[in-house]
């Protein structure tokens, strides 16, 4: 069914297109997008034609958005539909443009959003089942630039308030009911996926938003050939995210770290990745902490060249109970403030070693291993000599690593 585009909004026709149609298509022009719209099990392709644009204007008075929900297993393609979205920050009612929830089976391909200020652009969630067999391909998606002072936290979740533009969550339980990381250092525990996401991220490429990619309670996804820039975080894996594979990616111009697996994400492989920034000052470039071990970083290049001082802390770390991580072959190259490659077993705000994580950090920031660090592998990775600003390598007390074959020019 090909439709024409309304005066005003669209939100009444589309809503009784997917009613009644097993194929939408949205004719050219533009069409206004100020409401949410269902699309339920009747419609299983939904398509736009050349010179279709979905527009969401400043004064949406709600949230717009495409629901993707209570489709009884039906499988759902969705393509090449362009979303111009001028919905400010300041909407806090706005939450994701393409909502996915309790749903498997949903294609979105070739989608282009642009403008995007606030929520996310993509949002699968599970909250009472699991969702599965969900493929992300070949998106395009610009939104605000992070900047340094995007720091706020949601205070249940610890993830970031500010933008975060493909947003997977499982459902993840915390006995205490409080944020990871203060339910960690109360339990020493990361919660339990009660129910995850399965999903398969493809050759999309996201400019902008705090984080690009942000996964919690993900299991068993993949990631291949997506390009991010200008974030603060590229891509987070937090919260119980296990057995994932993060490979042949491109993170750009990140703030903080690169690639981030924090709260009991273990078992993921992160593997032939490019990280390169001239604005880097944050954390790691790769690193997984918290309760985060057995991950495999291999073979990824790592790159850094802000010429400030308060340059980036590390390009590989791991830290607090974060057991038997595996740092092989990766090559390493430009500016670093604290050491290129960093293991703690804790971290204490009152240390005087500059090198650690910890160091100039406040008095709560700290405390939280129930352990030494113990199993960690540190072994082919290369260092370039002619860039180095740090030492090349950091063990904190009580870790024990086996560290081989590793070329540290100008050691």
């Amino acid at each position: 069914m090909i439709l024409t585009p309304p005066r005003g909004s669209c939100v009444p026709i589309l809503s009784e297109a997917f009613r009644l149609h097993s194929e939408v298509i949205l004719g050219p022009g533009e069409w206004i997008m100020d409401g949410q719209v269902e699309i339920g099990p009747a419609c299983t392709v939904f398509k736009a034609q050349a010179g279709a644009v979905l527009v969401s204007p400043e004064d949406t008075p709600d949230r717009a958005n495409f629901l993707i929900r209570n489709r009884q297993g039906v499988p759902l393609l969705v393509e090449g539909i362009r979303w111009a979205t001028h919905i400010p920050h300041s909407n806090t009612s706005q939450h994701a443009l393409w909502y996915v929830i309790d749903t498997s089976h949903v294609t979105l391909r070739n989608l282009v959003v642009e403008g995007l200020h606030a929520g996310h652009a993509i949002d699968v969630r599970a909250t009472s089942t699991c969702v599965t067999d969900i493929l992300i391909e070949g998106c395009h998606i610009t939104a605000r630039p992070a900047v340094a002072s995007d720091t706020a936290r949601d205070k249940q979740t610890g993830g970031a308030t500010g933008l975060e533009v493909i947003k997977l969550t499982g459902h993840v339980s915390r006995s205490t009911g409080m944020p990871p990381l203060a339910h960690w250092k109360s339990t020493h525990d990361a919660g339990s996926c009660i129910y995850p996401v399965e999903a398969i991220l493809l050759n999309n490429y996201v400019d902008g938003g705090y984080y690009a990619i942000s996964m919690e309670g993900c299991q068993r996804c993949y990631l291949r050939g997506n390009t991010v820039i200008n974030t603060m975080r590229g891509i987070s894996a937090q919260n119980r995210c296990l057995n994932n594979l993060i490979a042949g990616n491109q993170v750009l111009e990140n703030l903080s770290a690169g690639i981030h697996l924090a709260y009991g994400s273990s078992y993921n492989v992160v593997w032939g990745n490019t990280v390169k920034s001239h604005r880097a000052h944050g954390e790691g470039l790769l690193q997984a902490y918290v309760g985060s071990g057995h991950n495999l970083f291999w073979a990824n290049t790592l790159s850094s060249d802000n010429p400030e001082r308060d340059c980036c802390k590390f390009y590989l770390y791991c830290a607090v109970d974060s057991p038997g991580n595996m740092l092989y072959d990766n090559e390493l190259s430009g500016t670093c403030a604290r050491a290129y490659v960093a293991l703690e077993q804790d971290w204490d705000p009152s240390t005087t070693d500059s090198r650690s994580r910890a160091f100039n950090t406040p008095s709560d920031a700290g405390h939280f291993a129930s352990g030494p660090l113990v199993g960690t592998i540190v072994r082919g990775n290369t260092l370039a000599k002619e860039s180095r600003t740090a030492p090349a390598t950091f063990y904190g007390d009580g870790v024990s690593a086996i560290d081989e074959n590793n070329t540290w020019n100008s050691q």
